[in-house]
């Protein structure tokens, strides 16, 4: 092993080698090493990959297993040590369940921590290459952290193909058995297998053979989650589970989702929070794009057309009206800090800045027209499901950012309703949030 660590017991034995529970000399701290057999490696590979572990070693994340350190063994085997999880793993804890589902709030509980590990790896362009239930170990506080990324780049040597490891390949994605490179979306379909395996505990795609199962995973047909979980987790999931790699989202989609977005600081502290999603913003999602600022002018110039033009109408039908008071409630939230967007509400609103002085009672009773008014044209069903994606997104850090409503209601809205109705739902939770 190493006169650094003594051995306390072996923990297991898998496709890569096997796994040790052991203690440092130095500190007295338990840690796992695993052991793998590199004998086939030249000298030069072994080398690369103990300078990659190296790399992943950088890696500080509170859902990420710490590598500590690699080195050879005296026998020429590779040890890799980590962070020792004492709550065993996920799959060792589905097993025990014998059939109890696990709750919504716990399955989000555990996937929201997943992601934050996961996006904190993509963003410095590393692939985990082997998400599964063996490889989220648990903590005995509830926590959870992601573990064994990277290994099966720096292995890659020791294996031809992916489909010969131990084990039947549950997460493998369709592009990876139809022979194509494996990507950051492939990643992200693994993390649907794990969500669907959490929440039926089993995997969504099962064969006795391995071309049965490839089979079922580039056809994509999976057995329905039962009506204990939500409408958002299953839409969630379909996104995840996407054959073709381009319709799923990225982890920073994932993550602006409302249903995991609400939760996400709930398992950062505020500096955690800060370091990870401030270069996030800056390089990868403006808080407001040009593209965005340019969207949100066009709009705003079209609804106060609109309004002129329902203004000099003589139609006073109530669908008329309805669309008054909606273009008024949009080019509110509308209005930009530019001057020219600020004269252009001014030249359309003279009336209402005349009126600038009304109390709280009148803006609360506008607030409910206008709720009651789009519930009418949407539907009150359809209403809700956007008005709830459009709230959480405007209460993050991409609220100004008009591409990520767009992208978290397209499942519910085509694009020309799209633009219909987003900016009048939040000129709408504007509107009510004025009036708390």
């Amino acid at each position: 092993m190493s006169e650094k660590y003594s051995l306390i017991k072996q923990l297991g034995e898998g496709s890569y080698g096997k796994c040790f529970l052991v203690e440092s000399q130095s500190k007295k701290e338990q840690f796992v090493i695993k052991q793998i057999d590199v004998r086939h490696m030249s000298q030069q590979e072994r080398e690369q990959t103990v300078k990659e572990a190296s790399i992943l070693g950088c890696l500080d994340h509170p859902y990420i297993i710490k590598l500590k350190e690699a080195f050879f063994s005296k026998k020429g085997k590779l040890c890799i040590v980590m962070d020792y999880a004492d709550g065993g793993d996920l799959n060792a804890l589905i097993k025990t369940r014998k059939g109890e589902k696990f709750s919504e709030d716990q399955i989000i509980s555990w996937f929201v921590q997943i992601c934050l590990a996961l996006k904190h790896i993509h963003d410095r362009k590393i692939l985990h290459r082997d998400l599964k239930s063996q490889n989220i170990f648990m903590n005995k506080d509830g926590s959870i952290k992601l573990g064994d990324f990277g290994i099966a780049k720096m292995l890659s040597q020791t294996m031809e193909n992916a489909k010969t490891i131990v084990g039947t390949p549950y997460y493998l994605s369709p592009e990876l058995i139809d022979n194509k490179p494996y990507n950051f979306k492939s990643d992200i379909w693994s993390m649907g297998v794990l969500l669907y395996e959490m929440c039926a505990l089993v995997p969504p795609f099962q064969s006795n053979s391995i071309h049965g199962l490839a089979l079922k995973i580039v056809r994509g047909t999976y057995a329905p989650l039962g009506p204990e979980y939500s409408r958002e987790l299953k839409l969630l999931l379909a996104s995840l589970l996407s054959v073709d790699a381009k319709q799923r989202p990225s982890i920073h989609e994932v993550l602006k989702i409302p249903l995991i977005l609400r939760n996400v600081q709930k398992f950062l502290t505020e500096s955690q929070y800060n370091e990870e999603f401030s270069h996030t913003i800056i390089h990868v999602t403006p808080v407001l794009e040009e593209s965005s600022a340019r969207k949100k002018k066009k709009m705003l110039h079209k609804i106060l057309k609109r309004r002129k033009e329902l203004e000099t109408s003589n139609d006073i039908k109530e669908r008329t009206d309805k669309e008054k008071i909606i273009c008024e409630m949009s080019a509110l939230v509308l209005e930009g800090d530019s001057e020219e967007l600020t004269a252009a509400v001014s030249e359309g609103n003279e009336d209402e800045q005349d009126n600038q002085e009304e109390n709280e009672e009148v803006n609360v009773d506008k607030a409910q027209q206008f709720r009651l008014c789009l519930e009418d044209m949407m539907g009150a069903e359809l209403f809700e499901e956007v008005y709830m994606i459009v709230k959480h997104i405007s209460l993050s850090d991409y609220c100004d950012n008009f591409d990520a409503y767009f992208e978290q209601t397209r499942h519910l809205l085509n694009h020309k309703l799209q633009k219909q109705y987003v900016p009048m739902i939040k000129a709408l939770i504007e509107m009510e949030q004025n009036n708390t």
